[in-house]
């Protein structure tokens, strides 16, 4: 039995497969797709290319830009009416929900 058992054994197909680490494999599969979309973006004309993707990305940066701008703005809105709030003031917000354009309606009571 054990006989056979051998036998059987060395028919079975041997697949060798190179094992790397997950980080290894994500790093080696971008660097591939990197090459490849570098390609891409040569035979579709380079020069014309990257100068749109350096438009879409300076809007991208003025669209963060600006939405930082109006975060401000809202905290600062915010750490007012808490500041109103601590001292006894009633504070009431006019709309709900306010536009992130508009100043924050503060009314004292």
């Amino acid at each position: 039995s054990t006989l056979r058992f051998a036998d059987n054994a060395k028919k079975m197909p041997v697949k060798v497969k190179r094992q790397l680490d997950p980080t290894a494999e994500l790093i080696a599969n971008l660097k591939q797709e990197n090459e490849r979309l570098q390609s891409e973006l040569a035979a579709l004309g380079g020069q014309e290319a990257a100068e749109a993707a350096q438009r879409v990305k300076k809007e991208y940066e003025d669209r963060l830009i600006n939405a930082d701008e109006k975060l401000a703005k809202m905290q600062r809105a915010f750490q007012e009416m808490e500041a109103r709030a601590q001292k006894g003031c009633r504070v009431r917000i006019a709309a709900l929900p306010f536009a992130v354009e508009d100043k924050a309606h503060i009314a004292e009571l």
